[in-house]
Parts: C-alpha cells; sequence; structure tokens
C-alpha cells in the first residue's frame, strides 16, 4: 500500500540521521510513497550501482532502462511490451545479459520472465528520477495500447504514476480493468480497480465522464455483492 505524500514525509523523517526539509522531500521523491523503498534507501543504492549495473555493461544505458521498465511492469513482466517500447533487438542483449547474470529468469507463460529477487526490483525503480520515470512510463502506457484488456491494470498503475495523465485515461483504463477482474472472478481486485480508477485524494469526481463514472460504480457494485457484502453494494 503506497502512503500519502503527509505519511511517506512522516515515515521519511523517522529514518534520516539528520532530517532537514529538502532530504525529507529527497527521499519521499525517490521512495514514491512505498514505505519499503523509503527505509531501504541507501542498500536499494547499492545493489544498483554494485550488482546491477555491471551486468549490463555490454548493453550499455539503454540495456539498463530496458531492466527499469520491466521493473515499472512488476516483479513478473512479459517481454513483448518491452520489444515494443524499446525495440526486440536492444531488449533481447539486455535480458540475455540479465538473464546470464542471474537478475532475471524465465518464467510461464511463454515470453514472460521475472526478476530472481524482489530487491533488484525495487532497487533499479529506486534509481529512477521522477522525470526518467515519467518518460519509461510514457513509452511503456504507448507500447501497451488499449486493445488488451489483460494489460488495463498495468496500464491503470502507470498512468496514475504520471504527472500529466489525463484523468479520463486513468478512468477508462479503471472501467477496462475492473471488467477484466470481473470476468476473472477477481472481485477484490475489481475493487481495488476501482478505486485507483477514482480522483486522487482532495480531488472532486465531477469532472469524469458520467457514463465511464456509471461503469466504475456498476462494476463495484457488482464485485461487493459478489464477495458478499450487500450493504456497500447498494450503496454503490
Amino acid at each position: 500500500q503506497l502512503l500519502n505524500a503527509s505519511k511517506a514525509a512522516e515515515l521519511a523523517e523517522t529514518v534520516l540521521d539528520d532530517p532537514d526539509a529538502e532530504a525529507i522531500s529527497d527521499l519521499v521523491r525517490r521512495g514514491g510513497g512505498n514505505p519499503f523503498l523509503i527505509v531501504h534507501q541507501t542498500e536499494l543504492d547499492r545493489i544498483e550501482t554494485d550488482f546491477v549495473q555491471p551486468q549490463l555493461v555490454d548493453a550499455g544505458p539503454e540495456g539498463l532502462d530496458v531492466l527499469r521498465m520491466a521493473a515499472l511492469l512488476g516483479t513478473s513482466f512479459r517481454v513483448d511490451p518491452l520489444r515494443k517500447a524499446a525495440g526486440t533487438e536492444l531488449v533481447n542483449r539486455a535480458l540475455d545479459a540479465a538473464e546470464r547474470a542471474g537478475l532475471v529468469v524465465p518464467s510461464s507463460p511463454t515470453s514472460t520472465m521475472e526478476f530472481a529477487h524482489s530487491m533488484t526490483c525495487d532497487a533499479l525503480l529506486n534509481g529512477l528520477t521522477s522525470i526518467a520515470r515519467s518518460e519509461l512510463s510514457a513509452r511503456l502506457i504507448k507500447a501497451l495500447g488499449t486493445d488488451d484488456a489483460g494489460t488495463a491494470g498495468t496500464r491503470l498503475e502507470l498512468l496514475r504514476g504520471l504527472d500529466s495523465a489525463d484523468r479520463q485515461e486513468i478512468a477508462a483504463a479503471a472501467v477496462q480493468a475492473v471488467e477484466h477482474a470481473f470476468a476473472r472472478r477477481n472481485y477484490r481486485l475489481a475493487v481495488q480497480h476501482f478505486l485507483d480508477g477514482l480522483a486522487d485524494e482532495g480531488e472532486e469526481e465531477g469532472d469524469l465522464d458520467p457514463a465511464v463514472l456509471g461503469r466504475l460504480s456498476m462494476g463495484l457494485a457488482r464485485a461487493y455483492w459478489s464477495l458478499g457484502d450487500f450493504k456497500l453494494a447498494r450503496t454503490q
């Protein structure tokens, strides 16, 4: 569960030896609201600089970006979106080097890989500036497209991390993600996608397309009903 800005700042203040406003702000920014990243920042810095980067020398800086995009997709990731975002030759070279180094391993189904250790994934994300993260996320969002409902949850998460993301686009991705989760009978995930698709804390929902908001609300009601929470289902 990601922390909001005030909670993240409180945690950062307890972690730092000599906290000042600038240091707290930098740690919160680099942690991205993830409490694990905030607490283990120094260790993650060492993992990337001392272990990950030396293994990808032959693939160059672009190869490191491939691994960072993979980390944005999660500890387990599909290779096809990476190839669309960065090119087949570069992705194959970077993943081959990462696999030889034991950073990633093949997974199931075909064309899926996963990080051998979750901390490697966390370290790669930790090394991203906010601008670099936005740029790589935008490339992935374009590569994922809107046709495959199975990637809607990933698109939704990436869109929510973009400062420039259009709220209507976020809501539309949430609708698709909710419907896909419901089709798979993963009702708890459907509820989470619905909540992710709503306005950020402190913002109003009134500027959302009523049809999109209606589909989200209907999906939430169906999910709560399927979970047996009839009281919440009736309030949606």
